[in-house]
């Protein structure tokens, strides 16, 4: 091997291993594997290549640098390394936690509907204490779970700091980018599956005072067969219950216009998270009353349905409102009680993904690199410069359509305008090889590098409708007019 392409070759290894780890940074089948690979390279391969490069070095300058700085920048990457596999063993610590919080609060809200909603006296009697005690067990397990996920947030936190390679020699600064991706990369899942987690699992960690199990213990504690019985108190009851349902669907309403928000003010990417915490918001407050509320309803059906209701009419107009109401309710079961797993905002987000997509394919380059030593990513801080596109002596950005993201893009097209004019000054050979096209662009005194830059967008804000975000909702039926009959 050549003193010439040695430290390439280095560089390259290095490179190649963390890329590995990066492109398969969710697969936990290969991590053991991973993490002894690096390891391997790092100790054996090429620490035996600077040592034998030593022994033969004589006075070419750019081998002596080699040997000289190269066994230092190998130990940290080795050092960077222990603590990205740090970060790789408690990345995967709060997966599956938020689906199976879902689940529980879906079981819990079933009961909770079931006891309210039981005309049977005995269901009253022991509804109190079988729903306490079911808040008290689902608190524990879902309290000590949620305990070890932020336990272990310093942890991460602390490792992500120290996975860092801050090399920026020749071409070690691939590395550098590669290195803080990955530990990026990992820290940004693992805080996706920890917050997600913390949503769908904070009125589990409650308790027995989980805001639904409250609502129905009060409930529970005011049936009387004494009071409950007469068509009056039937029809107040009812005018009482619709106020309740009127604040569910108010609730659909303002969470609609919030996500909708989401997606016309958040920049690119920030967006998808921020619909997501937005819908989890609004599922946990409809989630605090939904179980009651529906229980409530079934209750008045069965009672308006009692023989001695049969003569009135007032039973008979509560009938056909707690019927159209309930139906109602049950559209928010797989839209806005889902939250951010509601599947048209999945569909919404998809959609603009794949438009991305769609706009980069026409480009003669998309997702092209520029390395952190000539370009500064005036968005995310840290990283490569990444442009979406170039085409025509152009860089574009493809953006939602809100002024923020349209900002952004601006920023970002100047900056990697301004890191390709930098790569340009310094190495125009090496950018031209990885980007050949880009040789059209360069001045007839071939002392200049003519790029234009764009901002595109696409119809994130524009074409998203908020009845589409879930089931057509009927409007709430009137009250029924409480005079005795």
């Amino acid at each position: 091997m050549s003193k010439k392409g040695f430290g390439g070759t280095v560089v390259l290894v290095l490179a190649v291993a963390v890329m590995a780890r990066v492109a398969v940074a969710d697969d936990e089948s290969d991590r053991k594997e991973l993490v002894e690979d690096i390891d391997d390279k790092v100790e054996d391969e090429l620490s035996d290549m600077v040592s034998r490069l030593d022994r033969v070095k004589g006075s070419d300058s750019r081998a002596q640098t080699i040997v000289r700085n190269y066994p230092g920048y190998i130990s940290q990457f080795r050092e960077a390394a222990t603590y990205l596999r740090r970060q790789k063993e408690l990345q995967r610590l709060a997966d599956g936690i938020a689906d199976r919080c879902a689940s529980a609060e879906s079981d819990l809200q079933s009961e909770i509907r079931r006891y309210v909603g039981d005309l049977d006296s005995k269901a009253a009697d022991e509804g109190p204490t079988k729903l306490a005690d079911l808040g008290k067990n689902l608190g524990r397990t879902w309290g000590d779970a949620m305990s070890k996920v932020r336990e272990s947030e310093k942890e991460m936190r602390g490792a992500a700091d120290k996975a860092q390679f801050r090399v920026s020699e020749d071409k070690w600064s691939y590395v550098q980018s590669n290195m803080s991706s990955a530990s990026s990369g990992m820290l940004a899942y693992w805080n996706d599956k920890a917050r997600a987690a913390s949503d769908k699992c904070q009125r589990l960690e409650q308790g027995e005072k989980h805001p639904d199990i409250d609502k129905a213990l009060a409930t529970l504690a005011s049936y009387s067969s004494n009071t409950k019985s007469t068509v009056t108190q039937l029809k107040r009851d009812y005018n009482a219950w619709l106020r309740d349902v009127r604040k569910l669907r108010s609730f659909s309403d303002q969470d609609r216009d919030a996500i909708r928000d989401a997606f016309c003010t958040a920049g690119e990417y920030e967006m998808e998270a921020k619909a997501k915490e937005v819908a989890d918001r609004w599922a946990s407050e409809i989630n605090n009353v939904y179980g009651s509320v529906t229980g409530q309803g079934d209750r008045l059906r069965a009672r308006s349905t009692a023989t001695q209701m049969a003569k009135y009419q007032g039973p008979k107009d509560v009938i056909v409102g707690v019927e159209k109401n309930l139906a109602n309710l049950a559209k928010l079961k797989g839209y806005e009680l889902a939250g951010s797993n509601n599947p048209n905002i999945r569909t919404r987000i998809e959609w603009g993904n794949k438009r991305h997509d769609e706009l980069e394919k026409a480009c003669a380059y998309f997702e092209a690199d520029v390395s952190s030593s000539y370009c500064r990513n005036a968005i995310r801080s840290g990283s490569n410069c990444r442009l979406d596109c170039i085409k025509d002596c152009q860089v574009i950005e493809f953006k939602p359509d809100n002024s923020k993201a349209r900002a952004e893009g601006q920023q970002q097209v100047e900056a990697y305008r301004d890191g390709l004019d930098r790569w340009y000054k310094q190495d125009k050979t090496d950018l031209f090889k990885r980007y050949p096209d880009l040789a059209r662009c360069e001045s007839s005194d071939k002392t200049e590098l003519k790029i234009k830059t764009d901002v595109v967008t696409y119809e994130m804000c524009s074409g998203t409708v908020k009845n589409q975000l879930g089931q057509q909702l009927d409007e709430t039926t009137l009250e029924v007019s409480e005079s005795p009959e």
